[in-house]
């Protein structure tokens, strides 16, 4: 009870925090002259590590759960393939189209995927942050910087049931969404198309 109470503190005071932190900023309202042509991302070693465990984990359980439905088990996807796609759709639905060339690259420090048992008992967060650099797709020169710190709440069974594949495209999604908030992109159209397994 105390632990949930904790949680709940702290992602109250969470919410009260700015996700995205600016180093240097794109001139206002420029997003939208941007053509974005590609989305790349590295990892610290501590985010290669957890991403590497939580990838052996859910491709397991993604064979699994085909096996007991007798199905043909999909390729699995790594998060280092499924999140730059995921960002790069997203800022292109929401805007980021036509214009000057621009390439983003994404630099990953901390991911975190909630864990079910915990989402179930008392809460748990996903959380995906790291440094975005935009930079002219011509010169390669960093014309904007920011650090985005996306923080996913989750509690009871729902929470526990969004624990997994789902969770990394949520996460990806919520992402993007913060950065192209900071741009003051158009708000995209809610839908759900967003595959991780998708070729």
């Amino acid at each position: 009870m105390r632990f949930g109470l904790i949680l709940f503190l702290a992602l109250t005071l969470t919410a009260c925090v700015k996700p995205v932190r600016v180093i240097t900023a794109l001139p206002q309202g420029a997003a939208q002259g941007y053509d974005l042509k590609n989305v790349n991302a590295a990892y610290s070693p501590q985010a290669q590590e957890r991403i590497e465990k939580i990838d052996t984990a859910l491709a397991a359980k993604a064979t699994a759960d085909a096996v007991a439905a007798k199905q043909s088990p999909d390729s699995y996807q790594s998060f280092k393939t499924v999140l730059p796609r995921i960002v790069k759709s997203r800022l292109v639905e929401r805007g980021m189209h036509g214009g000057k060339n621009i390439n983003i690259e994404v630099k990953v420090d901390t991911l975190k995927l909630a864990d079910p048992a915990l989402a179930f008992l008392f809460g748990d967060t996903d959380q995906l942050s790291g440094f975005v650099f935009v930079k002219d797709a011509s010169s390669n020169k960093i014309i904007g910087e920011y650090y985005v710190d996306s923080i996913v709440g989750k509690g009871g069974i729902i929470g526990a049931a969004q624990s997994g594949l789902d969770a990394r495209q949520r996460l990806a999604v919520t992402f993007a969404d913060h950065f192209a908030d900071q741009l003051e992109l158009p708000k995209a159209k809610p839908k759900n198309t967003y595959k991780a397994n998708a070729n």
